[in-house]
């Protein structure tokens, strides 16, 4: 009898291991193919090419529109990322943008609620152009980490996107280094990318560097810093260049340098010669370029740089008109070329 119920036992242990182990392989494995992670949309009806002069570009971590509870175990309504939503497209119409990068945009999925964010935005402003990268796509994704599946994301179909009025060259989606996670938690990470775009804006071809940069571990931040400095140098030989995005990298003043915990990630892509950022160094760490948390910003992770042989930036501020439609604040940057 005692070995009758040692087996029954055994036998529902490798059981719940087995489940456990068809689970991982089942949740971590993607819905799509890897050719399918680039795609370029166009629409016929979209707004007349701007005629100005003048250029308007907008980087947004956008956080799949759910405002400050991003990451948390929090109740979500459809309702909720739909206001947000909204918030988003009723300023942009007020700005009319020429160029938008998103990072964190979803394409459908059920924290999402199957929107498709990216073209949802696109098509209501009436952008031309809507690119889409790929960098998270997961049969269900069990975080944020809760015993009650309803908060978890579930399925997930996220990237990074760039909307545009311009006609669109080449368009590349460049996996950077993984960081150092072990392998359960490695299967269900995101891609850490640099979407790079090249766009026809009058008669000049210019590269749009659209970067997410890893979150957690400095270390492999660092890397992902050196890979983008180096993709700007080597664009800027030739090209107008602006890289942007949410580099996850607090942007250095004189007191933070004598901190222990100093990043150098920013210091260093300002070495490169011929960048400027378009919110100056000297205004680091002022209240009114701060981006996040968007609710009551304490530092600035999320930045405009460009070639500044061949752009001026007439302007540049933080677009508070969202307010916490994400947790992080888009950046915006006016300009013009230099003949």
């Amino acid at each position: 009898m005692i070995r009758k119920f040692f087996y029954f036992i055994l036998i529902l242990l490798c059981a719940g291991a087995g489940g456990l182990v068809a689970f991982f392989y089942w949740g971590s494995s993607p819905k799509l193919s890897s050719n399918q992670y680039l795609a370029n949309k166009s629409y016929p009806n979209a707004s007349p090419l701007p005629s100005d002069s003048v250029f308007t570009i907008i980087t947004y971590n956008i956080g799949y529109l759910s405002g400050m509870t991003n990451n948390k175990v929090a109740d979500r309504t459809q309702e909720f990322l739909y206001q947000n939503l909204a918030y988003v497209i009723q300023t942009f119409k007020q700005i009319q943008p020429d160029i938008v990068t998103y990072q964190e945009i979803d394409y459908g999925g059920d924290r999402s609620f199957d929107i498709n964010q990216s073209e949802k935005i696109a098509q209501t402003l009436g952008f031309a152009y809507q690119l889409d990268a790929i960098n998270w796509d997961k049969v269900y994704v069990p975080f944020p980490y809760s015993w009650n599946p309803t908060y978890h994301f579930g399925r997930v179909l996220s990237g990074q996107s760039l909307h545009t009025h311009f006609p669109v060259l080449t368009h590349e989606r460049l996996v950077l280094e993984r960081t150092n996670l072990p392998f359960y938690e490695q299967a269900f990470y995101i891609d850490r990318l640099a979407q790079v775009v090249k766009l026809k804006i009058r008669d000049r071809e210019v590269v749009i560097i659209n970067v997410h940069l890893e979150a957690f571990d400095a270390p492999t931040r660092m890397k992902h810093g050196k890979v983008v400095t180096e993709l700007f140098e080597r664009y800027a030989k030739y090209y107008p260049v602006i890289l942007l995005g949410d580099f996850n990298s607090p942007a250095p003043t004189e007191a933070s340098r004598q901190n222990s915990d100093y990043e150098p990630t920013i210091d260093e892509i300002l070495k490169i010669t011929n960048l400027k950022s378009a919110v100056a160094p000297e205004h680091f760490g002022k209240k009114e370029f701060l981006t996040y948390p968007a609710d009551n910003p304490t530092i600035q992770i999320d930045y405009i740089f460009y070639t500044s042989d061949k752009i001026e930036c007439l302007a540049s501020r933080v677009v508070t008109e969202v307010k916490t439609a994400s947790d992080h604040l888009p950046v915006l940057m006016k300009f013009r070329f230099l003949d």
